[in-house]
């Protein structure tokens, strides 16, 4: 964003924290123009570039830029080292994430060997395999927080449901997924599988026992019904049919119907 005030002398780059900081004026009588530099990985040969406004009102939003340049830099050390610092605060956000231990001793290794390589081509060799790394450990922490769902979920079934034909093996289950998410035992390929083999067993849970169940003593099936929640907002995880929509709806919305 631009300062409001008049920008027609030299600029120079500032940090952005505010609109009225955005641009300052250099003090010192340079003629610096704002320069952002951003990095990218091309790994299918096209890069795209381009501006987006993210926040503010839209009479706020107005953005203005010139003189886009392209530079190849080669097997820069400097230049790729740059870029992966520029990953550091992701890869810290997620050392705090419960994952896969294979999964975050990669995270980590790669990171390193990229701070520390010798050679533009190891730095970027590590770059590129940082952002397979990145991704892979962002699956895993996903799946990992699932499969922490689901073995409290299993866990509850077990206490509702003492009596079911497979308390025996739910209780086993949960007790060796438990020892082993802690212990980051999974991988994310692991943790997937892991996940449905305890969907599964949850599905089994819900089943009520039907041994002594006849008109008289009917047996409640509803918990078997799974429905999706609506904390999206939207229609995620729904099906459906046809023309429809989600609307987010509050006590007010209702006032004159």
């Amino acid at each position: 964003m631009l300062s409001s005030s008049n920008i027609s002398a030299a600029l120079s780059r500032h940090e952005k924290t505010s609109s009225s900081e955005a641009f300052l004026r250099k003090s010192d009588g340079e003629n610096l123009d704002f320069d952002n530099v951003v990095y990218g990985v091309v790994t299918d040969g096209t890069l795209t570039v381009g501006i987006k406004c993210i926040g503010g009102t839209k009479s706020g939003r107005w953005p203005l830029w010139d003189n886009f340049r392209l530079t190849y830099v080669g097997m820069d050390l400097k230049a790729i080292q740059e870029m992966i610092a520029s990953y550091a605060d992701e890869v810290e956000e997620l050392q705090d994430e419960m994952m896969g231990a294979d999964v975050l001793s990669a995270l980590n290794s790669t990171y390193a060997a990229g701070e520390t390589a010798a050679t533009g081509e190891d730095a970027f060799a590590a770059l590129t395999a940082l952002v397979d790394v990145l991704a892979d450990a962002k699956e895993c922490v996903k799946v990992y927080g699932q499969l922490e769902d689901a073995i409290n979920t299993l866990s509850g079934l077990i206490e509702s449901n003492p009596n079911s034909s497979a308390v025996d093996a739910a209780v086993a289950l949960c007790q060796n997924t438990s020892s082993d998410f802690s212990e980051g035992a999974y991988n994310t390929a692991e943790a997937t599988a892991q996940l449905a083999i305890l969907e599964d067993m949850c599905a089994q849970m819900r089943v009520p026992t039907t041994d002594n169940a006849s008109d008289d003593n009917p047996v409640d099936f509803t918990q078997v019904i799974l429905n999706n929640g609506f904390e999206s907002g939207n229609l995620t995880g729904w099906t459906d049919s046809g023309t429809v929509m989600a609307q987010a709806q509050n006590n007010t919305s209702f006032d004159n119907k």
